[in-house]
């Protein structure tokens, strides 16, 4: 039986190992860091180069909605390399969030609800690291549906539809994780 030219290309592709597919965020020292597409639902950066992946480094930069840098097995790593990503991503978190919340939303784990003057924002929806923040519009005089509400670029964005300047657009990372961007105030972090 003989297969079509789309079917044998289906089948190629389907047969790929798409774990070795990664979003790439900073290189330094030699390692290149950022996540792979078969992350887990908390935002970390991991080395993805083939030579220091196997080493099985994890930097956590969330702890339960709390911005984090806690480092998982990085003894390994070249001297100086946690300190320089620390460096790095404190300088550079709004950027790393705002990748991880594009990432969030390919992977569907962002979720936006209104209610009369408000608006949640739950991330991870229905998953153990599942983080709910309201945006209180009170002082809007309005009242919103989900037909007004969309995240674009990152950003939430009331008034979907309407002219650029009769929207309002807040950060999506600014509404779900809370602390210091060096994630100093995040649970025992061995600085």
């Amino acid at each position: 039986m003989s297969t079509t030219v789309a079917e044998r290309v289906a089948t190629r592709f389907a047969a790929k190992d798409t774990t070795k597919t990664a979003s790439v965020i900073h290189k330094a020292l030699g390692i290149t860091w950022g996540w792979l597409s078969s992350a887990p639902a908390r935002m970390h950066l991991v080395p993805i180069d083939d030579e220091h992946r196997q080493l099985g480094a994890v930097v956590w930069l969330e702890d339960q909605g709390t911005r984090a840098f806690d480092v998982e097995q990085g003894d390994e790593l070249p001297p100086g390399a946690i300190d320089g990503l620390r460096s790095w991503t404190t300088t550079n978190r709004t950027y790393v969030e705002r990748r991880w919340v594009d990432f969030m939303q390919l992977r569907h784990w962002l979720k936006l609800s209104t209610f009369g003057i408000g608006i949640t924002v739950t991330a991870y929806p229905e998953m153990k690291t599942e983080i709910s923040r309201d945006v209180d519009l009170s002082i809007c005089p309005c009242w919103i549906t989900n037909a007004d509400v969309g995240i674009e670029d990152g950003m939430l964005v009331i008034g979907v539809g309407r002219e650029a300047r009769e929207q309002t657009r807040i950060m999506v990372n600014r509404i779900i994780w809370e602390g210091n961007d060096d994630g100093s105030d995040a649970g025992s972090i061995p600085f």
